[in-house]
């Protein structure tokens, strides 16, 4: 049975699989990087204007009552003054430079508020700076004076939370991007689920999709109209479509007799742009009948997972032999893209963060000595064939009015062939969307909906 992406609330709880799901934790915001509800940006504004601004934290706390998480119990300067020294009420030390403080400055003459930007100008900052005085205010406030009689004041909660401590930088890593939750073929019994009409209207509902295509990477939309145009309905909710080569949308239509036997194998799209399409959403408007059309899907950060572990010479071929991958041709327009990368990609610490594989757009060009040919189409064959795997392979059949929504980065999706069609003809119809836009939206929407990162 498949569950509601209500059920996933958990995902920044349990971040090494989707068994043993808790209830979500949800605090009112405060500290001062979030933002938060205040009505409107008049009011917000309207608070902000003393010349020494005590933070956006202050006036959540002004607004809601609530007081911050960290309490300074003093500060101190460090001997050569370029430092401070932050005692917490609830244990241990921070310890903050000079320069930085300078540069976060977050008083109306150095901080716009309602762009929420820098004023200050690196060209009129010495970067050797020493902090004259330091010291904690009554309302929770470090304040600091400099050489040239310039004031700062910042919200102990707003410093804590910047912390230059290594555990702190690891976890402002992990907690800057949703973390994928890594699946195989039992994701069906529990596949995130939302209804279009919900999506449409409801932010819990659109947050729940977004949340759930960034950490499983896959999300099943029901009860969608089966009319054409419905995905670019959800993209302009979200914010707007990615265009391609293929223009704003793109439509399969199989007649019977045509790719009857033919199946198209697991993939991830457009590999050959620089930016590959982040995201995808497929909707079925007319499904065939009888055993073909069954889509696949495959958890592309899982393979690549196992083939570290079971072969790590295969998995160092993969991220490392970089393919011309290219398509030409005229679909929205006359087109020659290509671009070069791994199969597996991965980012500077490590982590496997996109998949490139595509059979279809896979150059006849091999840019590597010939002694690391056979290698290479060993490492590829062992990604296929673990891909395949009945450990790892999802398949679902759409029917009219399903969309699935998926990380384009991420999630293999392929489809069986046609064989045994009863119906006149297979209709799908898709779009692309940018994940700089969706995390955006996703933010946005975490802030409406009073909603802190799980921890």
């Amino acid at each position: 049975m498949l569950r509601s992406s209500r059920c996933l609330w958990s995902s920044f709880l349990n971040p090494v699989g989707l068994q043993g799901h808790t209830a979500p934790v949800r605090r009112i915001l405060v500290r001062s990087d979030a933002c938060f509800s205040l009505g409107s940006q008049k009011q917000a504004v309207g608070l902000l204007k003393p010349a020494i601004r005590n933070s956006i934290h202050d006036v959540v706390r002004r607004i809601t009552g609530v007081r911050s998480i960290a309490t300074a119990v003093s500060a101190s300067l460090a001997p050569d003054q370029r430092a401070i020294h932050v005692q917490w009420a609830e244990g241990g030390q921070d310890t903050f430079p000079a320069v930085w403080l300078r540069d976060s400055c977050q008083c109306e003459r150095c901080f716009h508020p309602a762009t929420k930007s820098r004023t200050l100008l690196l060209a009129n900052m010495d970067t050797s700076i020493a902090i004259k005085g330091v010291e904690v205010t009554p309302d929770n406030l470090v304040q600091l004076t400099w050489p040239d009689g310039h004031v700062s004041s910042f919200d102990a909660d707003w410093l804590k939370f910047r912390s230059f401590k290594e555990e702190d930088l690891l976890k402002r890593r992990k907690h800057f991007r949703v973390q994928p939750l890594m699946w195989g073929s039992d994701l069906l019994k529990k596949l995130p689920t939302v209804d279009f009409g919900q999506v449409l209207t409801d932010d819990q509902a659109l947050y729940d999709l977004l949340h759930n295509v960034a950490s499983v990477g896959l999300v099943l939309v029901q009860n969608t109209p089966t009319s054409t145009g419905q995905c670019k309905r959800l993209a302009q909710r979200i914010a707007y479509v990615r265009k391609t080569n293929c223009g704003e949308d793109f439509t399969i239509s199989t007649k019977v007799g045509a790719s009857k036997d033919g199946r198209l194998g697991l993939h991830v799209d457009l590999p050959y742009y620089d930016q590959t399409p982040g995201i995808k959403a497929i909707h079925c408007i007319v499904q065939c009948q009888g055993d073909g059309g069954v889509s696949q899907f495959v958890d592309g950060f899982n393979v690549a997972r196992e083939i570290k572990d079971i072969d790590p010479q295969a998995f160092q071929l993969l991220t490392t032999v970089l393919l011309d991958f290219s398509s030409i041709g005229e679909r929205a327009y006359k087109f020659h893209i290509t671009f070069r990368k791994p199969i597996i990609g991965i980012n500077k610490y490590g982590e496997v963060d996109n998949i490139s594989y595509n059979d279809q757009v896979r150059p006849y060009t091999l840019n590597i000595p010939f002694e690391n040919v056979k290698p290479f189409y060993a490492a590829l064959k062992l990604f296929n064939k673990t891909m395949y795997s009945p450990k790892y392979l999802v398949t679902y059949k759409m029917k009219a009015g399903d969309m699935v929504v998926f990380n384009n980065n991420r999630i293999l999706t392929g489809c069986t062939g046609l064989h045994g069609v009863q119906s006149d003809q297979r209709h799908l119809e898709g779009v692309f969307m940018d994940w700089d836009e969706a995390f955006s939206r996703l933010r946005v929407l975490q802030q409406d909906l009073g909603i802190t990162e799980y921890s």
